[in-house]
């Protein structure tokens, strides 16, 4: 299932009064590009959302999600998002058995938008939330302007070669990634001496790099924006 533009609304409010969801640190700072947030944290950060980078409904040819050669596909919803509000809106996939890998990913059309004066320099963190139960090696890809990117492998041991250990029990785990780690992998927010906008911003790719025969690895993700974390609501 593929989370769109529908999962963030207005008139949920009320959710932030109960303790029925788990607000991070991460949801009082500022400057947000969104690519996936269910309706009660999209309806708490309001304000603060610089850039909707979701797919959005009805299609958008500038906003949308692609499946790699047709090597992924949507796989059933477990239990509910990172922030425990929805039963739905969040990425699931799995892959299928068409190639010896699997991937697809958000695709945000070129025209330039306008950022925040923080994405001229590295003061953005990332974050994520992922959800898996298959041993296999995750990659995320961060595709900032003129297509520089950034790889970041989530493996299923601790202590393995890949640069984040996600434990694999069908549970949320989060990851707040600093500005640093992801310009030093390749990635670049924004030109020295920018005018005012950036491109290619908004792409983020899902990538299973080893796929076994009949594919079915599968994983979930939520919560995945950047932010200015040296903000405040």
């Amino acid at each position: 299932m593929i989370g769109t533009g529908n999962g963030i609304g207005i008139g949920a409010g009320n959710g932030l009064l109960s303790n029925t969801w788990g607000a991070g640190e991460e949801l009082f700072k500022d400057g947000y590009f969104v690519h996936i947030l269910e309706q009660v944290g999209g309806d708490f950060l309001r304000n603060q959302i610089t850039q909707e980078l979701w797919p959005e409904g009805p299609p958008n040819p500038n906003r949308v999600f692609n499946y790699f050669s047709g090597t992924i596909e949507n796989k059933p919803y477990s239990g509910n998002s990172f922030y425990n509000t929805s039963s739905t809106g969040w990425v699931s996939i799995q892959t299928t058995g068409a190639q010896g890998w699997g991937g697809g990913g958000y695709a945000v059309g070129s025209t330039p938008v306008l950022v925040p004066v923080y994405f001229y320099s590295t003061t953005f963190n990332f974050h994520v939330a992922l959800k898996a139960t298959q041993d296999f090696v995750f990659e995320l890809e961060l595709v900032g302007i003129s297509n520089s990117i950034a790889k970041l492998t989530f493996g299923s041991s601790q202590g393995g070669p890949e640069d984040y250990y996600l434990p694999r029990d069908g549970k949320w785990h989060s990851f707040n990634i600093p500005a640093s780690v992801i310009v030093a992998k390749g990635y670049v927010a924004s030109n020295p001496g920018n005018t005012g906008t950036i491109a290619n911003q908004g792409y983020l790719n899902f990538i299973f790099p080893v796929n076994p025969v009949g594919g079915g690895l599968g994983i979930e993700v939520d919560a995945t924006f950047f932010y200015n974390p040296n903000g405040s609501r």
